[in-house]
């Protein structure tokens, strides 16, 4: 009689395993460009490139975007960005970087009450040194001490590695000379996002999908290896702008703007 052996699929951070669950949350923007979560997943941000305003948004249910509601707070961040781009969070809440459209600067932003966008003020520190010519995502390491931005021009994609000298000062970041070219697979590029303690990747891709690049040294882009992992939305989102993921990497949330600008939930 012929023994069978079960094969364990690791779900965590499995973008292939994932299905969209509940239904699409509308959000504020006219254009989303970005989404980012609070720590506790008790809070959600939009990036309105039209506006020049980051939207806030409250969870009941922490991860659940089921609970999602406007709370009517948001910042007004047009006087550095007309177009913002992409925004990151220390994990603590008490800082904001805005990545500035079509332009080589990441803007600061001190929040007096963690998480509440309405308490952010620019603190006239910034960051002119990015690479490239067209900058569509950042984000910044654990431990403020790195800075990554994604460049994306005529259907290609690099990203660019930087070191601040001082941890979450943005002004202190010097480029590295460490990037990676992603154009193969992503052919271009939305956003990028981190997870679990940087050592993956997700890039939020041309042509409905999201790419998984695994790092063999976290928080180091030249450690970074596509390993074959993605999920096409198209079925759900033909114009996906970024991804976020929850630590365990068991749920993820999207936004898009096929038709509006939308927030989506997937279950891995």
């Amino acid at each position: 009689m012929p023994i069978l052996i079960a094969k364990y699929i690791q779900r965590e951070f499995n973008l292939a395993g994932a299905t969209q669950t509940g239904s699409a949350f509308s959000l504020q923007d006219s254009g989303n460009r970005g989404l980012e979560v609070s720590a506790d997943g008790t809070k959600m941000y939009s990036v309105d490139t039209l506006s020049g305003r980051i939207y806030e948004y409250d969870l009941s249910s922490s991860w659940d975007l089921s609970t999602a509601a406007y709370n009517s707070a948001f910042k007004d961040v047009s006087g550095q960005s007309a177009n913002p781009q992409s925004i990151a969070f220390k994990p603590d809440g008490t800082k904001m970087y805005m990545q500035q459209f079509a332009s080589t600067n990441i803007h600061e932003y001190d929040l007096g009450v963690a998480w509440d966008i309405t308490s952010a003020v620019y603190n006239s520190v910034f960051f002119g040194g990015v690479q490239g010519v067209s900058t569509r995502g950042i984000e910044i390491s654990s431990d403020g001490l790195r800075l990554f931005t994604l460049e994306s021009v005529s259907n290609t994609a690099i990203i660019y590695q930087y070191d601040l000298g001082v941890a979450w000062d943005i002004s202190s970041a010097v480029y590295n000379s460490q990037s990676i070219d992603i154009t193969s697979p992503s052919a271009g590029g939305a956003d990028i996002h981190f997870t679990d303690g940087g050592s993956k990747m997700i890039v939020t891709g041309v042509l409905s999908t999201l790419f998984r690049f695994d790092l063999g040294t976290p928080w180091d882009i030249t450690t970074a290896v596509y390993n074959g992992n993605f999920i096409n939305i198209q079925t759900t989102d033909t114009n996906p702008q970024d991804a976020f993921l929850r630590p365990d990497g068991l749920r993820m949330f999207v936004s898009g703007t096929q038709s509006g600008s939308k927030a989506y939930q997937f279950d891995m």
